[in-house]
């Protein structure tokens, strides 16, 4: 076997072995890529889900500060009144800002 057929069968052989490695850069970037889009929906399904609990709980609590309300004034509570009239006023600027 020459210098040259020798030389060929390594460049040959380094071809391949690129060619080789590229393809698994592309296949492994594609996996990647999927993985991530995977865990970016579902951090946006988890945020969507915490977004729901939130609101939900924005609500409950302005409704029971509303209750309050009516009860303080209905009992001639004044300081309940407007310690409750404040609360529902935040809640409800909450909500509001948030949206809602």
């Amino acid at each position: 076997m020459s210098a040259e057929e020798r030389d060929k069968i390594l460049q040959d052989i380094t071809r391949t072995s690129h060619r080789d490695l590229d393809d698994e850069l592309r296949r492994r970037h594609v996996e990647i890529k999927d993985e991530f889009i995977k865990e970016q929906n579902k951090m946006q399904e988890d945020f969507k889900k915490q977004k729901t609990h939130i609101r939900k709980l924005l609500y409950e609590q302005f409704n029971q500060a509303v209750n309050r309300l009516k009860e303080s004034i209905e009992k001639g509570d004044y300081d309940g009144e407007v310690a409750h009239r404040m609360t529902a006023d935040w809640l409800n600027s909450e909500l509001k800002k948030r949206g809602y």
